[in-house]
């Protein structure tokens, strides 16, 4: 790879950060992403504590017909677990790559994905 193509991959990597760490500096937004990350982690430990214990299939496909079509194995909260850290990802990535210049969709799009969470 040349070296020029390396030097601004690096670039952008230290800019992704910088930019994340701003977020994470502002007092609104950093607010959000630190009872998201508390949620998170509160959420993993506790799929992971009670996986074992729960019983061979769960009702979550709540917009299904009543009785076994809405049951789905256990580990489907691993499926949502997923979901919610894809979407918390996505969106802070997003909000720290537009908040130099929208601040408040920035800090709306943070504490949406706190909501979905």
């Amino acid at each position: 790879m040349p070296l020029e193509i390396q030097e601004n991959q690096q670039e952008g990597k230290a800019g992704l950060r910088q930019e994340l760490l701003i977020l994470k500096k502002d007092k609104v937004a950093g607010r959000a992403l630190s009872f998201s990350w508390l949620l998170i982690i509160l959420l993993t430990v506790l799929i992971f504590s009670f996986l074992w214990r729960l019983p061979p299939e769960i009702p979550m496909t709540y917009s299904q017909p009543w009785g076994a079509e809405q049951l789905v194995p256990p580990y489907f909260l691993l499926v949502v677990l997923f979901i919610v850290v894809l979407i918390f990802g996505f969106n802070s990535l997003l909000a720290a790559y537009i908040f130099p210049v929208e601040k408040l969709l920035a800090r709306i799009l943070v504490w949406a994905s706190f909501l979905v969470i």
